[in-house]
């Protein structure tokens, strides 16, 4: 296992796709344990670019290439985080606002529920979580560079906090709890309540946590990445 991975391990998310699977894969298993599995619709995977060191392959996404985890859709949650590492390679985006993970369309006017991880107009990240009455979306204009992008949102119930490669890029407030996403699952590389917004490039280890992880801890998940397996990453 890479170091990347066991830090993701370490702190329990309670769905986590790595992507990290042979060309002619059938299925995304979760690898959190929880049985979250998606189901791939055109994705091509064993794709020979990574962003962590000690792992072969991401998952290739053509701009109609998507996964859904039909059975993963939390409620209720008192915080939350996700996360993700992405690389566009300089592919047309169609629409220009990519989604790596969505289970609603948490920032539309009559929707505010659920989260939304993505990327509005090529070069700004974003991150949306929603309590079914308001939504709090937050964007870091200018901050989404070439090749392979690490992403993560979180939430405590009170402050929402938008990471671009390990680094606090926007925050912002909303309380309550988060609200279930209006499609019933969870899906991957689009946003399926309106079919649209896909992911023309590469995905890796998408993630979602019932906490809100700390600064320290989204910093460690960035730098681990680098760190070939057998070695220590220090100040975990």
């Amino acid at each position: 296992m890479s170091v990347y991975a066991q830090r993701v391990a370490s702190d329990g998310p309670a769905a986590w796709w790595p992507l990290v699977l042979p060309a002619g894969s059938s299925s995304v298993p979760d690898q959190s344990g929880n049985g979250y599995t998606a189901s791939p619709t055109a994705v091509t995977f064993g794709y020979a670019d990574t962003p962590v060191a000690g792992e072969p392959w991401s998952a290739s996404f053509n701009g109609s290439a998507y996964a859904d985890a039909t059975s993963f859709n939390p409620s209720a949650w008192p915080a939350c985080t996700v996360e993700g590492w992405v690389n566009l390679l300089g592919r047309h985006q169609g629409t220009a606002n990519p989604r790596l993970l969505a289970n609603s369309h948490t920032d539309g006017t009559n929707d505010n529920s659920g989260f939304e991880l993505f990327i509005s107009s090529v070069t700004t990240a974003q991150v949306a979580f929603g309590n079914s009455t308001a939504n709090s979306t937050l964007s870091a204009a200018g901050s989404f560079g070439t090749g392979w992008q690490y992403l993560a949102g979180t939430w405590d119930g009170s402050v929402t906090t938008l990471y671009v490669n390990g680094a606090i890029a926007a925050t912002g407030t909303l309380t309550g709890a988060l609200a279930p996403g209006i499609t019933g699952y969870t899906s991957l590389g689009y946003n399926a309540v309106y079919g649209h917004d896909w992911v023309n490039g590469l995905l890796a280890h998408l993630a979602v946590y019932d906490k809100a992880l700390t600064a320290a801890q989204i910093a460690a998940h960035y730098a681990a990445a680098a760190v070939p397996p057998g070695l220590f990453l220090g100040l975990f």
